[in-house]
């Protein structure tokens, strides 16, 4: 088969057949010159840059508006810019899906905030979200921000009521950026809190914070140059309409709250309903810098020589050593790009309801955290597996890495959202466990057998379920406290998260395998399932055998087959990465050119070499 041919097979379900449509006119803008890597930067003339980029950007897009509408577009919006410029993508994700998005889904219908939408729109003011506090972090439902409805004028005054209340880590500070918020605070009146609301402020123009906004840059973040800040509200008065509370909550004339909502957890969840889609939109980045990553990776292995006992130098690839380095992960990212694609589009078909959707949320929850744990750990094998290359930053990888550590505590630490997810899963809230069953009889079967592999999990994932309810209940019936009965059990309920997500990352990678329109490319993406399968079971190989559910030959021939199976996928390897639709002149590393020696070739004008510099 011609290796194009293969390539575009694994290319179409790596896209889930809509990179022409979604992605292809990206790629395409991303070439422009204002892009190229730049060297020797300070902090803040990077921030002005990614700024800058941005703006360029969102000029050659359709209006941020319509991107938000077509959540899968908006998905694939992330998947790019951040591989040219970590930095910018921050900005970008909270501009357009936080911000853009929170004044979409919360003020539709009102033709009074079209000046600010256009405003946006056209970048005349980058729109921040601003939830998070100094002293609550991640327990966002607890923030102290006030909003205090004067109901004589009809406005709300927001208030900063102590040190702790102080909005911490938004991209407030760099000075002659106009910002536009999204403010989240809690609702008073009358001495009577109303929940957590959002609010539409204004918090800097071009000449500086407007008055009462206290806006303090945070320390610098190595390889990181986002205007990070703590921002506070001195009793700043906002009109009436600033509020975004929908058809949820609006005040009638007489100064009375008249909500559909009745439970302060209900109206939280309302406004925090943009964090869902900003975990996709976040995975999704990470992912596709590891997918790049690994391109890059994968194809240094095969240009760059070194010795070899008895033979000639060999590319490192040749080494079954770095084989099983980058095919593992590159098994797990490629499960992990196949499940993301399922959740993206089980996102976009989410259909409107009065209640929460639990199956979504644990979904969103699950693989957020699972693929962004992935994504950071491929990061950093393919920073070591190119030596001191991947150290430099116009080899892109480092910068990644620092980008995956800002993702993962992003919109919802990556463990408190597991936890979350596992208690839900306990709980029967849109989660039904795998069927019991006896443990799979071993001696029938082998982990060449991907069925065997997902029923391996899904019988790990129904004892762990069982085993944590029981011991709960147990717990308290000897009279322990709620918490207490869920503290023992919370690393057993992480496990329990985490092995759900990785079963469903094994089945959707075998779905894509299945899919696959040529031999070889079913060959390559069962090779891939069999690895990432023959991993997730292997963390666990002692418990397997204590259950009886594989023998002691299988536990101990398994890191050879994986060996065996690595070494199947090389012929595979540079089409595996070339799917990932990443031209090299994109990235501009000289990692992915086979005549990388030649970018340190420095010379003179007139071609003679340059000794010293």
């Amino acid at each position: 088969m011609l290796p194009d041919a293969l390539r575009d097979d694994l290319s179409r379900l790596v896209f889930d057949g809509r990179y022409e449509e979604l992605h292809a006119d990206l790629v395409e803008i991303l070439h422009h010159e204002i892009f190229r890597y730049r060297e020797g930067l300070t902090t803040a003339e990077q921030t002005a840059l990614s700024y800058e980029r941005l703006r360029f950007l969102n000029d050659a897009l359709e209006p941020a508006s319509e991107i938000v509408r077509r959540p899968l577009r908006l998905f694939a919006l992330h998947e790019w810019p951040g591989l040219l410029d970590s930095t910018l993508a921050i900005p970008m994700t909270i501009h357009y899906n936080l911000c853009v998005g929170s004044i979409l889904e919360h003020g539709a219908g009102r033709d009074d905030l079209t000046a600010e939408l256009r405003e946006l729109e056209t970048m005349s003011s980058v729109g921040v979200f601003l939830a998070t506090e100094l002293g609550y972090g991640n327990n966002v439902a607890a923030l102290r921000t006030e909003a205090v409805y004067d109901r004589h004028t009809r406005e709300f005054v927001l208030h900063t009521p102590t040190a702790a209340a102080q909005k911490f880590m938004q991209n407030t500070g760099h000075p002659g950026v106009p910002k536009l918020a999204v403010v989240l605070a809690r609702l008073l009146c009358d001495g009577t809190d109303h929940g957590v609301f959002p609010f539409l402020v204004r918090l800097r123009d071009a000449d500086g914070p407007r008055p009462g906004v206290t806006i303090t840059l945070l320390p610098e973040k190595p390889g990181l140059a986002s205007d990070n800040a703590v921002t506070s509200f001195h009793h700043v008065r906002v009109p009436h309409r600033a509020l975004l509370s929908g058809s949820a909550a609006d005040f009638t004339e007489d100064g009375v709250l008249d909500s559909a909502l009745h439970s302060h957890r209900q109206r939280f969840l309302h406004t925090m309903d943009r964090i869902q889609s900003g975990r996709l939109c976040g995975t999704t980045g990470l992912l596709a810098a590891a997918r790049a990553a690994l391109f890059l990776t994968v194809r240094y292995a095969h240009h760059r020589t070194t010795f070899a006992p008895g033979a000639e130098d060999v590319p490192l690839i040749a080494y079954r050593s770095h084989q099983r380095d980058l095919f593992v992960p590159l098994a797990q990212v490629y499960a992990m790009t196949f499940l993301v694609n399922r959740v993206k589009n089980r996102y976009r078909d989410r259909a409107d309801g009065p209640g929460p959707d639990h199956e979504l949320n644990r979904l969103l929850a699950v693989t957020k955290a699972v693929a962004t744990w992935t994504a950071a750990e491929t990061l950093e094998v393919c920073r070591e597996r190119c030596g001191a290359q991947g150290m430099l930053r116009t080899n892109r990888i480092i910068d990644w890495i620092t980008a995956a550590k800002a993702v993962i505590t992003a919109e919802g630490d990556n463990k408190v959202l597991l936890l979350k997810a596992a208690h839900d899963m306990l709980s029967g809230r849109g989660y039904t466990p795998p069927g019991p069953g006896a443990a799979p009889r071993p001696g029938k079967r082998d982990l060449l057998d991907t069925g065997f592999l997902a029923e391996l999990l899904a019988f790990r994932e129904h004892r762990l379920h069982t085993a944590i309810i029981r011991s709960m209940a147990e717990r308290l019936a000897e009279g322990a406290s709620l918490f207490d009965a869920w503290n023992g059990r919370l690393n057993d309920a992480l496990e329990l998260a985490r092995t759900h997500a990785g079963r469903l990352a094994l089945e959707a990678l075998a779905e894509a395998a299945a899919g696959a329109r040529t031999e070889e490319g079913r060959a390559a993406l069962l090779g891939l399932a069999r690895i990432h399968g023959g991993e997730l079971v292997g963390t666990a190989d002692g418990w397997y055998l204590a259950e009886g559910a594989l023998t002691a030959g299988q536990v101990l021939g398994r890191p050879a087959l994986t060996d065996e199976l690595c070494a199947g996928i090389a012929p595979y390897a540079t089409a595996l990465v070339d799917a990932f639709g990443i031209p090299a002149t994109l990235l501009g590393s000289p990692l992915a050119d086979a005549a990388y020696q030649d970018h340190y070739d420095y010379r003179e004008p007139d071609g003679t070499a340059i000794t010293a510099r």
